[in-house]
């Protein structure tokens, strides 16, 4: 596999999960409170307006990921992007796990959809780095 088809695929999953994610919570936010996994609903009531509010983030994550997969000079742009978002995401269901907000049950129940992800794009953003310095370097 080549490298632009690489980054092409992994730009394409990340953009199908956020919209997929974004349009569940912006067409049906009760639905997606009460039914992603991860259980939301410890984490305090339902509010309507903000899951639509956060729906358009991950619409926003979703754009962005497109608008990589096929202009290759904005990739380093998008993964720093995507990070504003997923680091602090991690980071703060992490600090509402260990001050008691939630069951401690929550570090492992948010491994897939909160410290995955950025892990993930960090792994795949280091790659992309490297490759882009060896690239430069051959010229």
């Amino acid at each position: 596999m080549s490298n632009d088809l690489r980054w092409r695929v992994f730009f394409s999953l990340l953009a199908i999960g956020n919209v997929i994610n974004g349009l569940w919570m912006l067409i049906s936010p009760n639905h997606w409170y009460l039914n992603l996994p991860g259980r939301i609903p410890d984490f305090g009531p339902m509010n309507e307006h903000f899951i639509r509010d956060m729906g358009c983030i991950f619409i926003m994550l979703a754009i962005i990921c497109v608008k990589a997969i096929y202009q290759s000079s904005w990739r380093s742009h998008a993964f720093f992007i995507l990070q504003l978002w997923f680091i602090p995401h991690a980071v703060i269901h992490l600090f509402d796990t260990l001050r008691g907000l939630v069951s401690m049950e929550h570090l492992y129940m948010d491994i897939p959809l909160c410290y995955g992800p950025p892990i993930l794009i960090a792994i795949m953003q280091y790659i992309f780095h490297k490759e882009t310095q060896e690239k430069d370097r051959s010229r």
